[in-house]
């Protein structure tokens, strides 16, 4: 249910920049590590570079991916907080029926691709 949610947030952090002169660079992954944080820095021409995140956990289908952090902001807190609030204000049934709505209406655009330059 979230990925829908988080999938689009990300795509956007990255999309407009790696469009034009980006570069990503990313910290070596241990094999014997269960959990891993992936740390990846966006280059942006003119500006700061992004830092993005990944909080992973080995399982026995593979790596999967359990928090993204984008400018050092967790993704997976910040649902956390907004989701507490839905839940005190309107119940589980509530955030259910909010987390169903998000999910239609992102479903319902359009995804707008990302390229790397450079990429063919």
């Amino acid at each position: 249910m979230l990925r829908l949610l988080v999938e689009p947030i990300v795509r956007a952090a990255l999309a407009e920049d790696l469009g034009r002169a980006g570069d990503i660079t990313t910290d070596a992954i241990v094999p014997a590590d269960a959990e891993v944080t992936v740390r990846s820095q966006v280059k942006q021409s003119g500006a700061e570079p992004i830092t993005i995140d990944y909080a992973m956990e080995k399982t026995a289908s593979g790596w999967k991916i359990f928090d993204v952090s984008i400018g050092g902001i967790s993704l997976a807190a910040n649902y956390r907080t907004a989701f507490g609030e839905e839940v005190r204000n309107h119940g589980v049934e509530g955030l259910i029926t909010l987390l169903a709505d998000k999910n239609r209406q992102a479903a319902a655009k359009p995804r707008r691709a990302a390229t790397l330059a450079g990429s063919s």
